[in-house]
């Protein structure tokens, strides 16, 4: 939706490379990852779905705050 929104205010609007690289591999790739090994994990873990879903979502979570965070920190860092 947000990428929909600005490309409509600005046709030429475009992903950097960095970020079409993060949502790639640090989205797209753990989704599968997950979704390959979630019966076997479940499995060898005795979680239940609920646990499981829950720590999928807090990890996904982690991910997302620290490269956010890592971004500002470099962002600002070459910014200097």
């Amino acid at each position: 939706p947000a990428y929909s929104t600005i490309r409509s205010a600005d046709e030429d609007f475009e992903y950097s490379d960095d970020t079409v690289f993060f949502k790639f591999f640090f989205s797209l790739i753990p989704l599968v990852s997950i979704a390959a090994y979630y019966d076997e994990y479940k499995e060898k873990s005795l979680l239940s779905d609920e646990r499981m879903k829950e720590l999928t979502l807090r990890s996904l979570e982690m991910l997302v705050k620290g490269a956010q965070d890592r971004y500002i920190y470099v962002f600002t860092a070459m910014e200097s």
